[in-house]
């Protein structure tokens, strides 16, 4: 497609030429968007504070619940790094180029989207009185909420990973109470905890898998 400026010029060539006439059903379209848009800033805004809420409750300080809620109030501050957002988008075959304001709005709709996962997390805790999140609780947010459906299978291999970590650990502290228990003249035998693994950012993108079997 067309670079943005140049459909930016076309369109208001285009604009410049309609009647006050021709003109009205835009405006009217035009302010019903931006009330729209109060709106659903306003509904925002007041899950924000219900984080800072949640987040009061767990003992946390006043005003320093996370730096993302007061980032994402403002659409021009952004807390996650857009260079490495636009490295991460262009490791996908089908990206080829990504405007500056691409790259901000993929970092503002992410952070938008955390800032909502975390209030639907956070009230899972608080249900059974906890004030430690788990991956557990991520889980249960996805699987329940439409809107966090794409998140479902990467979450569910998050929990996988937590638990086998979990299992190490476990397993290695057996082994260090076997090795206490011991005399010092019996052979020790330890536990290798292994490391947790996580996907490469590749896997994310099927269709690099096919390119390089290709």
């Amino acid at each position: 497609g067309e670079p943005i400026g140049i459909i930016a010029r076309i369109t208001g060539q285009m604009w410049s030429k309609l009647t006050d006439e021709q003109r009205l059903p835009y405006q009217q379209q035009s302010a019903q968007e931006r009330e729209r848009f109060a709106k659903d800033m306003e509904r925002y805004h007041k899950k924000l504070e219900q984080m800072e809420l949640i987040h009061l409750e767990a003992g946390g300080a006043p005003g320093q619940s996370d730096e993302m809620h007061s980032a994402s109030k403002d659409i021009t501050n952004f807390v996650l790094p857009l260079g490495r957002i636009k490295k991460i988008a262009k490791l996908d075959p089908d990206v080829k180029n990504l405007s500056k304001e691409a790259i901000a709005l993929i970092g503002k709709t992410t952070e938008f989207v955390i800032a909502n996962l975390a209030i639907d997390v956070g009230k899972v805790a608080q249900l059974q009185n906890r004030r430690k999140l788990l991956p557990e609780d991520v889980a249960q947010v996805c699987s329940t909420r439409d809107r966090f459906a794409f998140l479902r299978q990467d979450i569910q291999d998050l929990v996988r990973e937590a638990e086998q970590e979990r299992k190490n650990k476990q397993q290695n502290n057996n082994a260090s109470r076997d090795i206490l228990g011991n005399s010092q003249d019996k052979k020790i035998i330890t536990t290798e905890i292994q490391p947790r693994s996580s996907k490469p950012l590749t896997a994310y993108f099927p269709s690099t898998a096919t390119g390089k079997s290709s």
